[in-house]
């Protein structure tokens, strides 16, 4: 509890992007589900004492909702005998379990005033959830409008080509850094851009933020193309991790896992 006090004042120092992904989802969300503040809120932290903790772990963490996963262990008896050893005294969930509601989009405005030279702008809309077919264009826009800071050698679609830096920060002095917004949940959302630049310039940021998503409606060929490279590229660099690949494999077992005991239950 002492701590998270210290995390809320850290974090308006070093200015993570934790204050402007909160923001984000608390004015796409509300104050409940995705619009909760990941570090929790500021004026909230002391009410986590031992009985509201222990009253949540006894709600949402059961066996039927753990998973664990190892690549690159040696014996894997020892690594089973370890696992049940830190995590058996957990108990088994009787009757239903605490289900989370599905996510509302609500949308909105939210300006918060500073005295900064700098201001960042986020402008975002709702997309698609994770299971739509849709997510694979989402993908594909994405890495068309890219990130202003993602240069790289090599690959195609990246750094200087993207309109992120092409069409932002290579044509306005005033911006600093552009950042597509791509979030797909399991039953919703957001997509976007999120633009750095002086303060003084807010008006000219908002215009040229709304211009660029605009200009999604024209594509070439050309930048298509690249577009896809691009996404296939960074979706087969990632499977070349063991880390990325071992989590890819267990989100698909715990789809087909919990699927299964939903189909269980309802017949």
């Amino acid at each position: 509890m002492d701590k998270m006090h210290y995390e809320h004042e850290l974090e308006s120092y070093l200015r993570t992007g934790h204050l402007v992904n909160d923001t984000l989802f608390q004015t796409a969300y509300g104050n409940h589900g995705l619009g909760m503040p990941l570090h929790g809120l500021a004026h909230n932290y002391k009410y986590l004492h031992a009985h509201v903790l222990q009253k949540f772990q006894l709600e949402n963490i059961n066996p039927n909702r753990i998973f664990v996963t190892a690549a690159g262990i040696e014996n894997h008896q020892e690594f089973v005998e370890l696992v049940e050893s830190k995590l058996s005294f957990i108990p088994a969930a009787h009757g239903n379990t605490t289900q989370r509601q599905p996510a509302e989009y609500v949308g909105g405005e939210n300006r918060n005033q500073n005295d900064e030279n700098d201001v960042t702008l986020a402008l975002a809309f709702r997309s698609a959830p994770w299971g739509s077919q849709d997510v694979f264009a989402l993908q594909v826009v994405s890495a068309l409008l890219g990130n202003s800071t993602s240069f790289s050698t090599g690959g195609p679609g990246k750094g200087l080509h993207s309109r992120a830096s092409s069409n932002l920060l290579n044509k306005h002095s005033f911006i600093d850094s552009a950042h597509t917004i791509n979030f797909n949940f399991s039953d919703s959302g957001l997509f976007g851009l999120t633009v750095t630049g002086s303060a003084s310039h807010a008006h000219q940021l908002l215009e040229a933020t709304t211009s660029e998503l605009k200009g999604l409606t024209t594509i070439s060929r050309e930048e298509l193309e690249r577009a896809k490279n691009a996404a296939k590229s960074s979706i087969l660099t990632a499977l070349e991790r063991q880390k990325d690949r071992l989590e890819e494999s267990v989100k698909n077992v715990k789809t087909a896992c919990l699927e299964r005991i939903s189909d269980f239950s309802v017949g």
